[in-house]
């Protein structure tokens, strides 16, 4: 189920790589709730957050997320789609 950058649609991750927060950007879930969420190799979540439908763009605090690769989820009862993200902070050591 997993799409990137897909010239149909319209959700926008960014920055990616992301230091403090991530935006999600979106105008193809019209009508419903959509759950987000940002998940490690693991299984584990590390933020979710339900976005409403007459939200077109949100942001996810992603300052407490160690830095790594990571999922960003975006699920309704009709779809799913993921996003391969990277969290690196600035003022962390490598």
């Amino acid at each position: 189920y997993t799409q990137e950058n897909n010239e149909e649609d319209n959700t926008i991750v960014y920055p990616n790589p992301a230091d403090d927060r991530i935006i999600v950007s979106t105008n193809n879930f019209q009508k419903t709730y959509v759950n987000v969420g940002i998940i490690d190799i693991t299984g584990r979540v590390w933020s979710e957050k339900i976005m409403k439908h007459e939200e077109k763009e949100f942001a996810l605090d992603v300052s407490q997320i160690p830095n790594g690769f990571y999922l960003l989820e975006l699920h309704t009862a009709k779809s799913r789609k993921a996003f391969r993200i990277f969290i690196h902070h600035q003022n962390s050591t490598p």
